[in-house]
Formats: C-alpha cells, structure tokens, sequence
C-alpha cells in the first residue's frame, strides 16, 4: 500500500500592530494582537450601543425584556475586558483611541505612529521614552514614601526580617548540625 503524498503549501502571511492576517482576503485575521483584540471588543461595542439601540422600539420588545440580564452580563464582560486592556495601555502610555464622529471606527493614536518620516518617528519615540522614565521615577519616589519605617517595626520583627534569607537559613542549618554532631561525639 502506497501512502498519498501531501503537498505543503506555501501561505504568504501579512503582519501588522493589529495581528497577523492572510494576504489574499486581507481581512482574514489568523491571530490577533492584544490591540487588534481591543480594537475589536471597542467595535463591537460601539456597533451594540450606536445600531442596535437605535431601533424604534427594541425596549418594548417581549425578547429584548426576557433577555436583558443575558446583555447585561454580556455587555460587562466586554466593559471589563476593555478596562483590562485600557489599563494596560495607559500604564505604558501607548495607545488611546478616539471614535470617528458620525462613523463607525476609531483613530488609533500613539506617540511613534505619526506622519512625517523617521525623523518624526524618532522624536515621538524620544518623548514616549523620557514620559516611561518620569513615570518610573514617580512611581519610585511613590513607593519610597509609602514603605514604612524601622521605628514602626517592631524589634521581633526586625529580628525576624534579618533571619528571611535563604543564606541565613542554611547557615543555621549547618551550626545546629555542628553542634549536634560535636554533642554526639564529646558525651560518647
């Protein structure tokens, strides 16, 4: 019995900020970014809440009524994913999206993604940089005066803090051994 051959094909791929797609339909996504994933739940979102309210007289509907719990949830669960994902991005300062006015879509703005050639590029990855140092630097000074004190800790405590490494503990270790060993050898 003679196996079929199976023919590898060759697949020519695109990358872009939003995901992989595949390059003859264009917008077949075969993975997504984080982003291209927010960029996705954002348009859902604004297709659910500038479409489908908008029709006259879905919230008399006896459907809309039975399943409003279901949306409800539904509708958190995508508003929570967004928050994850907006925090994310406002911590590291990339990305902010503006919606298009009277459209569905969004302006998708960050500080490297500007017209202008390379040079415009660099400044605004310069600007993003010395913007992660000042917030880093925040965040450091932030941290320094929330830690407390040695005066507010107690001497047990202390104690305690000095005896927490790993060293310190395998060297216990070895002095109880020491001296247990000593112990056995002098009394026998």
């Amino acid at each position: 019995m003679r196996g079929r051959k199976i023919r590898k094909r060759f697949r020519f791929y695109r990358r872009d900020v939003f995901g992989t797609r595949t390059h003859r339909g264009g917008s077949d996504m075969v993975r997504l970014t984080p982003l291209g994933r927010e960029l996705l739940l954002r348009m859902k979102l604004q297709i659910i809440k500038n479409i489908y309210s908008k029709i006259p007289g879905i919230y008399e509907w006896d459907a809309y009524k039975q399943h409003l719990p279901a949306i409800k949830v539904h509708m958190a669960a995508i508003t929570k994913a967004l928050e994850m994902y907006k925090a994310r991005h406002v911590e590291r300062g990339l990305f902010h999206f503006r919606p298009k006015p009277n459209l569905l879509g969004f302006w998708i703005l960050c500080p490297w993604c500007v017209r202008g050639g390379a040079q415009a590029r660099h400044e605004g990855l310069r600007k993003w940089r010395r913007r992660c140092k000042k917030r880093a630097a925040i965040a450091a000074a932030a941290a320094l005066r929330n830690r407390p004190t040695m005066d507010h800790v107690s001497s047990l405590a202390e104690m305690k803090m000095r005896f927490m490494g790993a060293r310190t503990m395998l060297y216990l270790a070895y002095l109880v051994f020491v001296s247990i060993l000593s112990c056995i050898i002098v009394f026998m």
